[in-house]
C-alpha cells in the first residue's frame, strides 16, 4: 500500500467524497534524451548532472542542506543521499551559491551535446519543484551542428518551478542553459530535468476520462503489463493530424505518461496518488467528438519487443540471472528480493523475450515480476502480512461476487528432459489427480522443483476468487492483502490480484483477488 497520510483516507472513504485526477504527459524527442551528454559550471558532492536528461522530472524528495532559510522543520524535508548512494533522483546542484541578492557571481551553466540532429516542440526545465524554488533569470541557447544559433530565449522575472518553452527547435546539436539570478538569495542552482520537449499536466475540464488497470499473477502463470488509457479535451484540435501548429508529428512510442488519482480534503486541497509510470503505445484523434485519446504500458511491455540471448549456468543465483536478463533489456530502474541470492539454478535459459525470461526467474524464485507505482521494476516473494483496510458494504453498490475456482492437487514441472511430480501431500488417496504442468528451465533439481511446486499450490489453495465493484482507493496496490466484507460475515482476508480503475469526474472500479483456503 502506498504511503498517504490520514487526511487522504478520511477523505477517500467519506460518504460524499470528491476525487480527482492528473495526467502529466511527457511529449518529448525520447532519442534526444538518449543522446545526450551533460556538462556543467559547478557541481555539488549531492549532484547527478547526468539524471537531467533521464526523463524523470521530479527529486526522491526535499532532500536537506545548510543554504540559508532552506531546511524547513516542518517533516517534509529528508536526509540527502550519500555522493556513492544509488537509487536516488537528485538532478544537478551548483557548487557554487549566489549571494543575497540571488544574482551568481559566475553564472551558471549546463549544457546538452548531442551526437546527431534532434528536433523538438520545445522545452521544458524542472528546477527544484519539490521546494517550489527556481531561476528567476535565465538563458537557453539551442544551437545546430555549425555551432550556429537556431534560438535564443532569454527569461527575466520568471516565477515557475516549471518552465516551459513552447516553440519548435529544429535539427538543434547543443542546448545551453545559463542561470544568472535565482529567485531566493544563498541558494544553489537546482535543476530536477530538462525535458527535450514539453511536458503538460493534464486536470479537470481538460480530462475527459482515465482508466488504469494494473494487475499480478501470484503464481507467475502470465506476466501482463499495466495500461492506463486517458481521453483529452482536443477543441483546440492541438493532436489533430493536419493542424501544421499541433503537437501530432512529435507524438512517439514510449513518450512517457504518468496517471495520478487523488482525493479532496474538505479545505480543497487535494492529493494525488501515483498510478505508475507508463510508456505511450497508441493514439488517436476523434474528430466527431473533438477528443483525443491515448493508450500507454508500463516498462513490462517495452521488455516484450526485446530479446535476451539466453545462457546456461552452473548454480548461479537467480539473483545474479536476473540482473544479467535486466542490464541485457537496458534497465537500471530495478529491485530485486535478496531471498533470489540464495536459490540457485544449473539450468539454462534460451533465446527469448526479456519478459519471458524474467517470468521464468520468477516462477524459479518463487516471485512476482511488476511495475510499482514510481516506474520501478520489481522482483519480489510476496509477505502474508495483512494490512488494516477493509473493503467495507460502505464503499460498495453490492456485495461482491465469489466464485470458486478449479481444485488442483499435483504439479508436474518439465524442465528440458526431466519432468518432476509433486502431490498435495494433503490429497486423500482415492481422489481422482487433478493437475497442472509448468514448463521451465530454470528449475534445475528435485529440491527447486518441490520448493516451487509447493508455492504453487499453496496459491492455487487460496480458491477464493472475488470480484468487487466499489469506489475504489487508489493507494492499494496488487500485493495487498485487505479484509472484504460480505454478507455472511466471515469477511475472509484477500490479496489484490487486479485492479481497475474508472476516473471520468468521479472515482469507481473494479478490484479482484483470492482469498480463503479450500
Amino acid at each position: 500500500m502506498l504511503t498517504v497520510s490520514q487526511q487522504f483516507k478520511d477523505a477517500i472513504y467519506s460518504p460524499s467524497r470528491q476525487t480527482a485526477a492528473k495526467v502529466i504527459f511527457q511529449i518529448v524527442d525520447i532519442d534526444a534524451a538518449e543522446d545526450a551528454t551533460t556538462s556543467v559550471t559547478s557541481e555539488a558532492s549531492i549532484s547527478k548532472k547526468a539524471q537531467v536528461t533521464n526523463t524523470l522530472t521530479e527529486k526522491t524528495g526535499k532532500f536537506a542542506t545548510f543554504e540559508t532559510d532552506y531546511w524547513k522543520l516542518d517533516g517534509s524535508f529528508v536526509l540527502p543521499p550519500k555522493p556513492t548512494e544509488t537509487g536516488y533522483e537528485v538532478g544537478w546542484w551548483s557548487n557554487d551559491i549566489c549571494p543575497e541578492t540571488g544574482i551568481f557571481v559566475t553564472p551558471q551553466v549546463t549544457t546538452l551535446q548531442f551526437t546527431k540532429d534532434h528536433s523538438s516542440i520545445g522545452l521544458t526545465i524542472f528546477f527544484d519543484v519539490l521546494a517550489d524554488e527556481y531561476a528567476s533569470d535565465f538563458t537557453i541557447v539551442a544551437y545546430d551542428s555549425l555551432s550556429a544559433v537556431i534560438h535564443t530565449e532569454t527569461v527575466t522575472g520568471n516565477t515557475r518551478a516549471k518552465y516551459i518553452l513552447e516553440r519548435t527547435l529544429q535539427n538543434f546539436r547543443k542546448i545551453i542553459v545559463t542561470v544568472t539570478k535565482w529567485a531566493k538569495g544563498n541558494r544553489r542552482a537546482r535543476i530536477s530535468e530538462i525535458s527535450l520537449g514539453v511536458v503538460y499536466d493534464y486536470t479537470g475540464n481538460e480530462l475527459i476520462n482515465v482508466n488504469v488497470i494494473e494487475e499480478i499473477d501470484t503464481m507467475g502463470n502470465q506476466l501482463a503489463s499495466n495500461e492506463v488509457k486517458f481521453t483529452l479535451d482536443n477543441s483546440d484540435k492541438r493532436f489533430n493530424i493536419l493542424n501544421p501548429t499541433g503537437v501530432y508529428p512529435a507524438l512517439q512510442r514510449k513518450q512517457k505518461v504518468t496517471p495520478l488519482l487523488g482525493a479532496v480534503d474538505p479545505s480543497g486541497a487535494i492529493e494525488y496518488a501515483p498510478m505508475g509510470i507508463y510508456y505511450l503505445t497508441k493514439w488517436n484523434s476523434d474528430e466527431g467528438t473533438l477528443t483525443a485519446s491515448f493508450t500507454a504500458r508500463d516498462i513490462l511491455d517495452i521488455l516484450a519487443q526485446s530479446d535476451f540471448a539466453g545462457g546456461t549456468y552452473t548454480t548461479t543465483s537467480l539473483y545474479d540471472i536476473a540482473v544479467a536478463v535486466l542490464t541485457s533489456a537496458g534497465v537500471t530502474n530495478y529491485s530485486i528480493d535478496t531471498a533470489l541470492r540464495s536459490i540457485a539454478s544449473s539450468g539454462s535459459l534460451a533465446k527469448m523475450k526479456h519478459r519471458e525470461a524474467l517470468q521464468l526467474i520468477a516462477i524459479a524464485g518463487q516471485s512476482v515480476v511488476y511495475s510499482d507505482r514510481a516506474g520501478k521494476l520489481i522482483i519480489k516473494q510476496l509477505t502474508s502480512t495483512v494490512l488494516g483496510e477493509t473493503i467495507s458494504f460502505d464503499n460498495m453498490p453490492k456485495s461482491p461476487q465469489i466464485k470458486l475456482d478449479t481444485l488442483i492437487n499435483t504439479i508436474y514441472i518439465k524442465s528440458g528432459a526431466t519432468t518432476y511430480t509433486y502431490t498435495d501431500p494433503a490429497k486423500p488417496a482415492e481422489e481422482q489427480i487433478l493437475s497442472i504442468e509448468i514448463n521451465n528451465t530454470l528449475v534445475s533439481d528435485a529440491t527447486m522443483a518441490s520448493n516451487v511446486s509447493a508455492w504453487i499450490l499453496a496459491e492455487l489453495k487460496k480458491r477464493f476468487l472475488y470480484e468487487i465493484n466499489w469506489r475504489m482507493n487508489p493507494a492499494l496496490e496488487c500485493g495487498d492483502i485487505v479484509t472484504v466484507q460480505d454478507d455472511f460475515a466471515t469477511n475472509k482476508t484477500v490479496r489484490i490480484t487486479k485492479q481497475e480503475f474508472s476516473f471520468a469526474g468521479y472515482l469507481g472500479g473494479k478490484t479482484n483477488g483470492r482469498g480463503g483456503g479450500v
